[in-house]
């Protein structure tokens, strides 16, 4: 459904220089240390590149039907440049949904749930009005999935069971198994002749300023040699995260322990023109290819523009089987906050930073760990798991295994917050084959009867 393919190893997409320099790192740590890596390569991705010869950015039809373009590598992804290529669901499983009757309704959220006697459920929505006042609706089905995410079906649930008292029968492990799948980020950065060359350059606009031509001149020398020294950018806003991985395994031997995997991000000066044009109303997906292009003319004129782009650290993509487990609560406002011990995680992450620096060593890099998340004691999450998670019974699980809830007929889980551990690698795939896999047993149901429930066998 996900159309997933390799990252391509053709080019324009071949030819990332941020790419090549993690593939020879991840290459050369799998030699270095065999007795702890278990694999390493491209990574599928539910991305569509442009066949060889194609060309990157233009039109196509997708095998379900519906329209995309072709990634395009000099587009920075955090800014939509993905938009059109990410194979997101509105191309696959909501655009066949669509064709089969289902309705999406956009700027909606669900808030309270309610059995109906008999059979049945009463959803509760407010819409956000685009040019109008905000509205609210009540919705009737004979069966409903949850699906609003880790967080987002967690909050919903305990609002329901601990606010509006509606499902009070939930199980009393909602909120519970929090997981961040092992999320962290890292950098690292190559330090050859930079110091020198930024030592240089302070050197001469200080000597400019106090008009000693002697020390300018000097300055402007060793500029010259540390460039000379340092590398080629490496451009780590360009080309698609998560293209590549290396995979450990677990500090206690088991398999599937720690994936490190090669990050983007918009470099401060092409970020702040993108943010310009944005504030301008200028901005639109597609545009970050000429910021590129107009910086790299710059580099060529000024000099410090192209000391700049030597300088920009490249991101590491850090995640695995984590040690620490959180909690949900509901806020005053209604809203779910975490309480997560990160400290529990203290020896993961040493782990993390210790396999950091084989790879930036391993091609003459500097490693930089997470110090935002040492001193702050926060991370960013992209991958949130549990909160409502799988188990036998009531007493150990909110769902099944096939995300029918406990206590409760025709109301199924399907997203990431039933699953009850961290996974290791990216979870979408994960998700969508749980969710698949569970729509297999509950279609099978129902040919014998006319209600979604747990089995009893």
């Amino acid at each position: 459904m996900m159309c997933a393919q390799q990252y391509p190893d053709y080019p324009p997409y071949s030819e990332v220089r941020s790419l090549e320099l993690l593939t020879r790192a991840e290459g050369i740590v799998a030699k270095e240390h065999a007795d702890r890596v278990e694999d390493f390569g491209r990574i599928n991705l539910g991305i569509s590149f442009a066949p060889p010869g194609g060309t990157p950015g233009a039109s196509f039809t997708n095998c379900h039907g519906a329209e995309q373009q072709y990634a395009d590598p000099t587009e920075q992804k955090i800014l939509g440049g993905d938009i059109g290529s990410k194979n997101s669901l509105d191309r696959n499983y909501l655009f066949l949904a669509q064709k089969h009757g289902a309705q999406i309704r956009a700027l909606c959220e669900a808030d309270r749930i309610e059995p109906i006697v008999g059979g049945g459920w009463r959803v509760h929505v407010h819409q956000r009005g685009k040019n109008t006042e905000d509205t609210s609706e009540i919705i009737t089905t004979q069966r409903l999935v949850l699906a609003a995410g880790s967080v987002g079906t967690t909050e919903l649930l305990l609002r329901n069971r601990d606010v509006h008292g509606t499902l009070n029968q939930l199980s009393p492990t909602l909120g519970t198994r929090y997981a961040t799948n092992g999320d962290y980020v890292s950098m690292m950065l190559s330090t050859r002749g930079l110091g020198l060359s930024w030592i240089g350059f302070a050197m001469a606009i200080a000597g400019l300023i106090l008009w000693n031509w002697p020390a300018a001149l000097a300055g402007l020398a060793l500029y010259a040699i540390g460039l000379l020294r340092s590398r080629p950018e490496f451009d780590p806003d360009i080309g698609t995260t998560n293209s590549d991985y290396i995979r450990f395994l677990h500090r206690d031997g088991t398999g599937q322990g720690v994936y490190i995997e090669g990050g983007r991000y918009p470099t401060p000066i092409r970020f702040f023109l993108s943010f310009v044009l944005s504030s301008f109303g200028l901005w639109k997906p597609g545009m970050y290819g000429r910021i590129m292009r107009f910086t790299n003319g710059l580099e060529r004129i000024l000099p410090p523009f192209e000391l700049l782009a030597r300088s920009w650290p490249l991101p590491l993509l850090q995640m695995g089987r984590d040690d620490a487990v959180g909690k949900f609560r509901l806020a005053e406002n209604g809203r779910a906050v975490i309480d997560y011990p990160l400290d529990d995680n203290r020896a993961y992450y040493a782990d993390l930073d210790r396999l950091g620096r084989w790879i930036a060593g391993s091609v003459g890099m500097r490693y930089i760990p997470n110090f935002i998340a040492k001193l702050s004691k926060r991370i960013e999450v992209p991958h949130n798991l549990g909160g409502a998670p799988m188990g036998d019974s009531a007493e150990t699980g909110v769902v099944d295994h096939a995300g029918r809830v406990f206590g409760y007929d025709d109301l199924l889980v399907l997203d990431g917050s039933i699953i009850p551990v961290s996974l290791g690698p990216n979870p979408a795939l994960t998700i969508l084959a749980l969710a698949e896999r569970a729509m297999d047993i509950v279609l099978s149901q129902l040919d014998e009867s006319e209600t979604i429930r747990v089995a009893t066998n």
